[in-house]
């Protein structure tokens, strides 16, 4: 109002009743005022004005007789609360300007102004024919784009204060556009556009008001909608356009005879930016930090939750964020140190830190600006490692949640056959009462009924292909790699050799193993899952219980025997048969020679098994040693369990030494047990799949209950039974031809293959393997009424469970940090971009031209002057062609400066 009398206006307000005018509060008042309002000086010249006459004593346009003839501007101020509909729907309003606005048109003295949504009383204003008064006028309004980001980015905390025909209604351009214009052509940018108005002189002023009137800005005297607009987001602009617009109508105003003096400019320190610029384009960076904050609360609300839709579309949104983060960082961190840069310069600073500030705009070069510059103090470092966060938040983003297979445990109770306790340790060897746990040479009707069964289970094991690999490898055999390519490959024959045909565990030599301590024993050691290994018997270990007939993993310890023989070197066994009728004392516990011949005593059988004879010719027999060590295994004097000495077994054969000639040759072995803990893990793919279990470490165990000294041999009758069995039972029907365990002995790849000659390199080992075949055998359908021929333990049963969401704490941390660091630094923006008052002119090219006396801009342009930012200088200045020179040429050190005077001056 100041400002149009002084450009020579008498000014008269007018209101529905003619009650004072009032601008709405909030955005003169609070901390909305504060952050989106007026500037301090504006409120203050809104508080003289309405000390004023003109605003005390307002006109009333419904008053009878009113009329808008005797003036020659009429300005709607216009706003955007919902007060301002007060004139906008207003028909008495409408009506006069169907009369007023048609006296506007050339050469009349007339004009009309408005600003924000005032030009909506222009377009609701409509004859008798629908017809706006603007339906033919080349017009402007409020930016549609500048309206809905004021409406959303507020929406939250203003609700729809904005809208002021409320939420989901038009903006006004797009009302001004669809319902008054005859052509899309008629409307042009605010920004270059002043809105309906004449070129006549004007000298009455008529602002007409809402009471109370809402606008941001109480500057009554700017005529056109697009500057209020600018003055709400994009201050320096549109600031300076409704100022132009001013200085024209009152140059206009002082050409006729009104007192004036020309263009009139703000001064210096009134030219600052609008505070809606100078914190929007920070404030809407706010969105950068908020979206990750809500990443991450998702991140965190996911944590253990089940696999899902949303989950799997959450991590594809982690690894976009994960890539969008050093852009992100890049657009927050940027702006806040080139905000910094300025805020240091308003209050003074070194170039060196200014330097620093502005081209940090990465990692690498605020990195290199450390040593370029050689600015070493504590916030160069902070701002270095500030754009460190820069590539580990993107990484912390994307492994902040991951999803696992979720596992669930369950012990188990199980049972497994063939514990450490020797067979003459249980209660008479599965007594009955003990179903299924039978000893078949307990003697009587018990071995006649069992000794059938017997025999099938111990051929059934010999004939499994798997064997043959047993203690063999490319150095005892030639055969090898042929029979391991036959079994389908080393995996499959690996595999193969895990379980017998029962799929019973097979439990490995621990003494063959490759990683085999011998000074450790104790320790375990890996069982090999890529390689054939040695086992301890063809039979494997029956294990019930344990697991589930469903999809899972078992796991739990055995504690098993097996046999260990280390046998001597072969001699002449004359020495040791004495002929039948001798009165020595013989040197072995069974066998008995005749008065001719050695060759029968492989055709000698035990009273265990003689009603139950194969009719086998076998060529090798087994014994015991007959001394005094011996005897305290068979018939112990003191505590039986407790040898203090090895039990040694014979082993015998008749070699040729010429035609119709042979010679009995004998072998002497100790015989030990090895008691192992074997730790046996087990899969079960499908519900209906077989449980495959394999041996994965093994270990002596450290506190056995049982000297090792004491053998399932140390037993007479069982002794008796197994070394008059194990003959027969893979023995030939024709005399002198090898049995399957010569063959097995000499090499187990030629196992049945004929030989010549079994000279039984690696007896011990492949014998250990045969005989245990013959102490184990079991039904073990229950778990419950066993006796010591079984040994409870208990199983670890995992199963997998539907697959979970995971959140990874650490990573989590590190990308929560990162993001809290970047909503501070952008709040610190929008804190700090409030206090600054300077134009931004450090942020581009712009600055090396301003108020250069060698930079000549045509035109007197408002965009072109020293408050006004360089991004708003560019708008103007950005064709302008500049050239390096020398400035001075004509001086002996010149001048380098940009100018723009082109010529072929050389610098």
């Amino acid at each position: 109002m100041l400002l149009s009398k002084e450009a020579g206006f008498k000014v008269q307000f007018a209101t529905e009743t003619g009650k004072t005018p009032e601008c709405d509060k909030r955005m003169m008042e609070g901390i909305t005022g504060k952050l989106l309002g007026a500037k301090a000086a504006v409120v203050k010249e809104y508080e003289s004005m309405l000390e004023s006459d003109e605003a005390r004593h307002p006109l009333s346009w419904t008053a009878p007789g009113f009329s808008l003839d005797e003036y020659n501007l009429v300005l709607f101020p216009g706003g955007h609360d919902k007060a301002v509909r007060q004139i906008i729907d207003s028909e008495e309003v409408h009506k006069l300007m169907l009369d007023y606005f048609p006296k506007t048109k050339k050469p009349r003295n007339n004009a009309v102004g408005a600003i924000c949504h005032g030009v909506m009383v222009l377009s609701f204003a409509k004859g008798s024919d629908g017809k706006s008064v603007l339906h033919d006028c080349t017009t402007t309004t409020l930016p549609g784009v500048f309206e809905s980001s004021a409406y959303w980015a507020t929406r939250a905390l203003l609700g729809d204060y904005y809208k002021t025909y409320g939420a989901g209604s038009e903006n006004t351009e797009d009302s001004v556009r669809h319902h008054s214009l005859v052509d899309d052509k008629q409307f042009l940018p605010s920004f270059f556009f002043t809105s309906v108005a004449s070129d006549s002189t004007p000298k009455k002023l008529l602002a007409a008001m809402a009471t109370p009137i809402t606008t941001s800005s109480a500057q009554s005297v700017d005529i056109d909608l697009s500057a209020q607009r600018d003055a709400e987001t994009r201050p320096e602009i549109a600031e300076k356009t409704a100022l132009m617009e001013v200085y024209t109508a009152t140059e206009g105003a002082a050409r006729p005879g009104v007192g004036g003096s020309g263009t009139t400019h703000l001064p210096l320190r009134k030219s600052s930016p609008p505070r809606i610029l100078r914190i929007g384009t920070p404030a809407l960076l706010l969105v950068i930090p908020l979206t990750y904050i809500i990443l991450l609360a998702i991140v965190a609300s996911l944590h253990n939750k089940k696999k899902s839709s949303f989950g799997e579309d959450t991590l594809e949104a982690l690894q976009l964020a994960a890539t969008l983060w050093p852009i992100s960082f890049a657009a927050v961190i940027g702006p806040f140190l080139k905000t910094l840069a300025l805020f240091s310069a308003e209050r003074g600073t070194t170039l060196g830190s200014l330097e620093f500030l502005l081209t940090g705009q990465t990692t690498v070069s605020t990195l290199k600006n450390l040593f370029t510059l050689r600015i070493l103090r504590i916030w160069t470092i902070s701002i270095a490692a500030l754009w460190c966060l820069s590539p580990l938040g993107g990484q912390a983003v994307v492994r902040s949640l991951d999803s696992r297979t979720n596992t669930q445990n369950t012990n188990i109770p199980a049972a497994h056959y063939f514990s450490q306790v020797p067979l003459m340790a249980t209660s008479e060897y599965a007594s009955t009462g003990f179903e299924g746990d039978i000893n078949a040479f307990a003697g009587g009707t018990r071995t006649a009924s069992a000794l059938s069964a017997f025999r099938r289970t111990v051929l059934a094991a010999l004939s499994a292909s798997e064997i043959l690999l047993s203690h063999a490898n490319n150095m005892s055999s030639p055969e090898f790699e042929t029979v391991v390519k036959k079994l389908g490959g080393t995996p499959r024959a690996v595999r193969l050799g895990q379980q017998d045909q029962w799929q019973n565990v097979r439990i490995p030599f621990m003494e063959y193993l490759p990683d085999y301590d011998d000074g450790n024993p104790m320790a375990w050691t890996p069982v090999p899952s890529n390689q054939i290994v040695p086992y301890s018997s063809f039979m494997g270990v029956p294990i019930r219980g344990g697991s589930f007939s469903r999809v899972g993993n078992s796991s739990m310890v055995l504690q098993s025997r097996y046999q260990i023989l280390k046998c001597g070197e072969e001699f002449d066994g004359r020495p040791w048969l004495q002929l039948q009728y001798s009165e020595e004392k013989p040197k072995v516990f069974w066998h008995r020679t005749n008065s001719t011949s050695y060759g029968s005593l492989a055709d000698q059988e035990s009273l265990l098994n003689y009603y139950a004879n194969l009719g086998t010719r076998p060529s090798m027999w087994l014994d015991l040693v007959n001394d005094n060590l011996t005897w305290y295994h068979i018939y112990p004097t003191r505590n039986r369990l407790e040898p203090e000495s090895y039990l040694q077994m014979v082993v015998g054969g008749d070699c040729p030494t010429g035609w119709g000639k042979s010679t009995p040759t004998l072998r002497v072995c100790n015989v030990s047990t090895s008691n192992v803990d074997a730790t046996v893990n087990c899969t079960r793919s499908g519900e209906f799949g077989d449980l495959e279990c394999r041996t994965t470490q093994i270990r002596r165990t450290k506190d056995p209950r049982f000297s090792s000294n004491l053998t399932d041999l140390s037993d007479a009758s069982l002794a008796q039974g197994i070394f008059f069995e194990m003959p027969f039972t893979t023995a030939s029907y024709t005399r002198g031809e090898p049995s399957s365990l010569e063959k097995f002995i000499y090499d187990p790849l030629n196992m049945y293959s004929d030989i010549d000659d079994p000279v039984w390199p690696y007896f011990a080992g492949c014998f250990t393997n045969i005989s245990r075949a013959h102490f184990e055998g079991a039904d073990g359908t229950t778990l419950s009424g066993r006796n010591d021929l079984w040994h409870n333990t208990t199983a670890t049963w995992t199963e997998f469970t539907e697959k979970q969401y995971t959140m990874n704490a650490a990573w989590f941390c590190v990308s929560a940090i990162s993001t809290l660091i970047l909503l501070a630094c952008t709040i610190a923006n929008i804190v700090i971009r409030q206090i600054i008052v300077a134009p931004d002119f450090l942020e581009s090219i712009d600055g090396l031209t301003r108020d250069s006396p060698y930079i000549k801009i045509a035109g007197d342009s408002p965009y072109t002057r020293s408050g006004v930012s360089a991004g708003d200088r560019l708008l103007v200045t950005k064709k302008i062609r500049v050239q390096i020179q020398d400035v001075q040429p004509d001086m002996d050190l010149g001048k380098i400066a940009l100018t723009t005077e082109e010529g072929h001056i050389k610098t």
